[in-house]
Order: C-alpha cells, then structure tokens, then sequence
C-alpha cells in the first residue's frame, strides 16, 4: 500500500505528543517543537505554525487529545486509512511540502481525492469543476449550485454599510458568488453545516467574509432548513484582481471530500 510505503519513514514525526505536561496547552507547546526538530533531522523544513496548524488539525479531526500521548508518538494501526486520510489533509491543510527533503514524489492532493471518495479527475475534480448553473451534489444529503458571479464587488460590499465597511488589500478585490444550497435530507439542517471555500490563480484558499464587511444579500445560515428546503445568498472571498475563482465546498467543516464549481459564466 502506498500510504504505508510513504509513512514509514516519518512515523516518528506523524504526530508526536509530550505527556510531560499536565495541560494541553503545554502538551500542544511541546508537540510543535518535538515535531520542528524531528522534520529537521528527516530533512523537512516547517515552521513552528506550519507545526501548530497541523496538530491541531489532527487533534480537531481525530480522537487523539494533546495530552494522551506518550513521549513515543503516535503510530496507528496498518490498516487505520482514516487516520492516514486525515494526515495528509493535515499537512495540504497546513501547507507542509511532505517530500521536500527525499527522492519520494507522489501529488497529495490527488491522494487525498482518491483514498476520501471524492473525484480525482472529471466532473466535479479541480480540474474539471462543475459549470456555473449547475446543482451538483456535495454529500451528507446537500445540493449546491453556483447562480451568478461578480468578480468585482467591491463597491457593492463597501456600500452596503455606509458606517462600517473595510476595503480590501492594494491590488485585491471583494467577489461576490451567489449560491444556492438545498437540504436533500429527512432532517432539519441548517446552511452553516457544508464548509463552502474558494480558490484563485495563486491556488492558495481565498480569505473568506471579505474583512467582516457587510455583505449584500448574505444568507442567513444558522437558520432552520427543513427537507426539500433552500437557502440563497452571497458568499464573499477576497482574491487578487483579474484572477480566476474555484468554488470547493465539503458536506460539513472537518470533511476534505470537495466538490468543485467554477465561477466564471
């Protein structure tokens, strides 16, 4: 299997917990330098954020608590894929260039897509996302569909609230992506469930709320939608202007199963 192929070598750095410190503040403190020293002498440069991110990826996606780990790390068992799945999410979460200091080259993010069940190539893959107009869906009994697209809102945003209102960073702009998400289930769900992102050019994920400006026509998603039930609003995403923009969206936050739809009419 090619997952245990790429993991022995960094077992020991996978994910190691200090059980020295009786807080998990501590705990987490200690796992992050374990984590910078070990990465080092395996030849991979992170960041102590790089560290933090990641521990705290895997903390918040699995069982493991900061403190229930030995000064051994944590190693699980041959044939755990969830596990394995949510650490190379970790580390494309976190930005961490996994092979940088070995012979070892494997995309993975095209790992992920495959081993989690969402599409590495075709309809609905980054590579091939979904046309604006389209309902697809998006797992966990969700249907979502991009309705329109301005890739420059900013005016629209700033004028919503004459009092309050943040422009963008110099050379950025607001776009604003309507969307529609539908409650194909048997239960009450509410819209703030699905983890809606985007991406541009620079094909790092864009910077979502617009700077906490008001947005126009911004759906209220912690509402009850009931079976058969819709929601439909402005997503708002800060981005370089003149670049393209990829809606990927997860049936809930701590899914890395995305779906994706372009933008662009």
């Amino acid at each position: 299997m090619i997952l245990k192929k790429v993991f022995i070598p960094i077992l020991t750095f996978v994910f190691i917990l200090s059980s020295c410190s009786d807080s998990s503040a501590g705990a987490r403190n200690e796992a992050v330098k374990q984590m910078v020293s070990v990465a080092a002498e395996d030849g991979i440069s992170i960041s102590e954020y790089q560290a933090g991110c990641y521990v705290d990826y895997v903390v918040n996606n699995t069982e493991i608590e900061y403190t229930d780990i030995g000064d051994d790390g944590f190693e699980p068992a041959d044939d755990d894929m969830e596990f394995f799945t949510t650490v190379l999410a970790g580390f494309a979460e976190c930005d961490i260039d996994l092979f940088g200091g070995s012979d070892v080259s494997i995309d993975i993010g095209d790992l992920l897509e495959q081993e989690s069940g969402a599409p590495a190539t075709g309809l609905g893959s980054m590579d091939e996302p979904y046309p604006i107009g389209t309902t697809a869906d998006i797992g966990d009994a969700w249907e979502l569909t991009i309705n329109s697209y301005v890739a420059d809102g900013t005016d629209l945003v700033l004028a919503e609230d004459e009092l309050y209102h943040i422009p963008p960073e110099f050379g950025n702009v607001f776009a604003l992506v309507n969307i529609t998400l539908t409650n194909t289930g048997e239960e009450v769900r509410t819209a703030g469930e699905p983890h809606i992102k985007a991406v541009g050019d620079e094909k790092v994920e864009l910077d979502e709320g617009c700077s906490l400006n008001t947005i126009p026509d911004e759906p209220r998603i912690y509402k009850d939608i009931f079976p058969s039930g819709s929601v439909t609003g402005n997503w708002c995403f800060e981005m370089p202007e003149g670049s393209s923009l990829t809606i990927y969206a997860s049936p809930t936050w701590l899914d890395s199963d995305n779906i994706f739809f372009t933008a662009i009419d």
